[in-house]
């Protein structure tokens, strides 16, 4: 259970104090208020000869359920002798939520039953204080050590936050639960890190001190991904060439010997190398999404990690390189069609063409073309276009460029076309004409760069995910045995 910073578990708290409520404007807005008891006060005053007891019932929270939101005043409400019943944070005296779907509260019991809807990780005990859980004390530090005095959570999506403006940050809730769950993670390792430390000095200290022979010394365990977290850690940090060639030439032994013994250390490896790499993919690809750049731009990023093209498509693909010429010039050399890229399937050497634009193009027309309806934009139709005629061109000159190509497991039997544009539109009414158009096209499928952005991280969720663990004896076993076959 966990415990708060006056050491007792939640449910134990110290009386203290009252609480009231009163509603405001006919149940459309209402307070809480804490009223300390007079025996709390005489503790205190004995405990701090300094100590001067608040004033009156002390607000503590407020709510307008019509505007949707609750603001929060963390008061100290549990710790004797560190200023009894001030603020609970020297500089984050605010803590507003907003967005909520409020209803109207007419009774403290209703009032409760808003506080406990707040997000996670915060205190939404009243006789506690409110403000954030002790486990989060790390994330007050940093906001007061950066003077934010006022912390607002706010629903809805991350788009344009988090912002920091005169002591004031506004963060999205799933930004904050993402830091919150982050912050409790390394906490709880920690801990076991710890615990393992205290298991082993009490062994080797007391039982390998007596008698070795019976009880061997327990070697210090490294933390689980700990030497690839240093060698990531060096590469970060720019570590030197020579360095990063040692640290590779030492662990290519290891891993040709791992591998034989133990296949399941090695799979883990790769899928902690396999997150590192698509972590880092997708935080330059939100990089770029945020800057105002070209086509280059993004044809070099693709280039650089054609994975990512990959997930236009819903199977294993070969990217066979960009700029591709697909025929249609002239006598005299003019007229010739190039694609952005050019991919074949694996399996079938069927050929596909993608063309990239930027996230900038816009979808759809300005302006409605009937009511609710919205035509698709000149960019939009000219990309399709352009596709469907660079297929054209490569199916007529198709058989000429194989042959002097030498590529002879290429084919055109049915020629996939994908175009990568825009980004997904806000509006209803702009949503509902995007789809309609684009998934009655036959022949070309269009990719927003949010939904590539999404399908790279579905991917990483699906590797950070707890998936069965793969034992020693499943991968022997699966080496071993011969595939089963239908009846």
């Amino acid at each position: 259970m966990a415990r708060g910073p006056a050491g007792g578990a939640r449910n134990d708290l110290p009386d203290n104090g009252k609480i009231t409520f009163a509603p405001v404007r006919k149940g459309r807005a209402w307070e809480v208020r804490y009223t300390p008891k007079a025996k709390a006060i005489e503790t205190s005053l004995r405990a701090e000869p300094d100590y001067t007891p608040p004033r009156g019932p002390i607000l503590i929270a407020k709510a307008d359920t019509e505007a949707g939101w609750i603001e929060t005043y963390p008061l100290n409400a549990t710790r004797m002798g560190h200023g009894l019943f001030g603020p609970k944070y020297d500089v984050l005296r605010t803590i507003r939520f907003e967005a909520l779907n409020l209803f109207g509260a007419e009774d403290w019991e209703s009032a409760q039953y808003a506080l406990k809807g707040l997000t996670a990780g915060f205190v939404v005990t009243p006789e506690a204080g409110l403000g954030l859980d002790y486990e989060l004390i790390s994330i007050v530090d940093e906001l007061e050590a950066a003077g934010v005095s006022t912390l607002i959570v706010r629903n809805g999506p991350r788009k344009g936050l988090p912002t920091f403006d005169a002591g004031t940050l506004t963060v999205a809730r799933i930004q904050f639960d993402e830091v919150r769950r982050g912050v409790r993670t390394i906490h709880r390792r920690a801990l076991d890190r710890a615990m393992d430390e205290k298991h082993r000095l009490a062994h080797n200290a007391l039982l390998t001190a007596a008698d070795s022979t019976r009880f061997p010394e327990t070697p210090v365990s490294h933390e689980k991904g700990a030497i690839l977290a240093a060698i990531r850690a060096g590469v970060e940090t720019v570590l030197p060439r020579k360095d990063r060639e040692a640290a590779l030439s030492a662990v290519a032994p290891l891993a040709r010997d791992v591998v034989t013994r133990k296949p399941a250390a090695v799979q883990a490896l790769a899928r902690e190398v396999e997150l590192i790499t698509l972590e880092e993919l997708i935080k330059r690809y939100e990089k770029l999404l945020g800057e105002d750049r070209g086509e280059a731009a993004w044809q070099t990023f693709f280039k650089t990690y054609p994975f990512a093209l990959k997930l236009a498509f819903g199977y294993p693909i070969i990217a066979m390189g960009d700029q591709v010429s697909v025929g249609g010039g002239r006598f005299d050399g003019k007229g010739e069609k190039i694609t952005d890229f050019t991919a074949s399937a694996a399996l079938s050497g069927n050929l596909a063409l993608i063309e990239i634009k930027t996230p900038d193009t816009a979808l759809l027309g300005k302006v409605p073309y009937r009511e609710g309806v919205y035509a698709p934009s000149r960019d939009l139709s000219g990309s399709i276009t352009q596709v469907l005629d660079q297929k054209y061109q490569l199916q007529i000159d198709f058989a000429s460029k194989r042959l002097k190509s030498r590529a002879f497991d290429l084919e055109v039997y049915a020629v996939q076309c994908r175009v990568i544009v825009g980004r997904n539109p806000a509006g209803d009414d702009e949503k509902k004409s995007f789809e309609m158009f684009r998934r009655d096209l036959r022949h070309v499928l269009v990719l927003t760069f949010d939904e590539m952005l999404l399908k790279l991280k579905t991917i990483l969720d699906f590797l950070r995910s707890d998936l069965p663990a793969v034992t020693e004896a499943d991968a022997e076993t699966a080496s071993v045995s011969p595939p089963a076959t239908g009846a």
